[in-house]
């Protein structure tokens, strides 16, 4: 599987992967620029969520709710956890290079 810095750029179009490239040339010229204002910018990214974790992330919150609403009596809502945790272990194989699993 494709890292995300490599996959999400395979399935967006030749024309948004153009500006997105252009976009960041002009900051990176910027920073060259303005090279005091460098760390406070690295800072701010080193916050940023990457797509990867803004899933995961969403995902606890799902099956969390799912749970929590079954607990309150209708078991229908398990399947909500169910689907969630299904997704992630889809997506875990991705996640996992060159984790052993005995």
């Amino acid at each position: 599987m494709q890292s995300t810095r490599d996959r999400v750029p395979a399935h967006t179009s030749s024309e948004i992967n153009r500006q997105i490239r252009q976009e960041m040339a002009g900051r990176m010229r910027y920073y060259d620029e303005h090279r005091s204002e460098m760390p406070q910018r690295l800072a701010v990214l080193d916050q940023e969520w990457d797509i990867e974790r803004a899933i995961e992330a969403n995902a606890s919150v799902l099956a969390f709710v799912g749970t929590l609403m079954a607990s309150r009596g209708d078991r229908r809502w398990l399947v909500l956890p169910a689907l969630v945790t299904t997704f992630l272990f889809q997506h875990a194989p991705g996640r996992c290079r060159g984790l052993a699993i005995a």
